[in-house]
């Protein structure tokens, strides 16, 4: 398939296997019902928002905090983790770790996180 593209052919590919999809594709569309969602490059549809995944001992703490916290979009609280969605480019590691222990709590956990296509593309059908 590469040799194919680097001869400038296009090469359509229907696959649910979406990490393939994302390693091997530059473009994608996403369908819902035979309905089109988005579509577009890859990395420009997977890089709408920036994603850190924070942790503390004392979550409630944490999460009242990040509430509060400038610049997010929307938090996410799963399993004692919270993502915390930035624009692109936003996401300042040192800023949200100085945040947080300014307010008082002392993260145990701080990642900024690539999402995989798979992930985007449940939020997208929102299954």
């Amino acid at each position: 398939m590469k040799k194919l593209y680097r001869e400038g052919k296009t090469i359509i590919m229907a696959s649910h296997l979406l990490d393939e999809v994302e390693k091997v594709c530059t473009d994608v569309a996403i369908l819902k019902r035979g309905e089109l969602i988005v579509s577009g490059k890859v990395n420009e549809i997977l890089s709408n928002e920036d994603m850190v995944e924070v942790a503390a001992k004392d979550h409630s703490k944490l999460v009242s905090v990040l509430n509060m916290l400038p610049e997010k979009t929307r938090m996410i609280d799963e399993n004692n983790v919270v993502k915390v969605f930035f624009p692109v480019g936003k996401a300042d590691l040192s800023a949200v770790n100085g945040y947080c222990f300014n307010n008082g709590v002392v993260l145990n956990h701080l990642t900024l996180k690539k999402q995989s296509l798979e992930a985007r593309f449940f939020e997208l059908t929102n299954n």
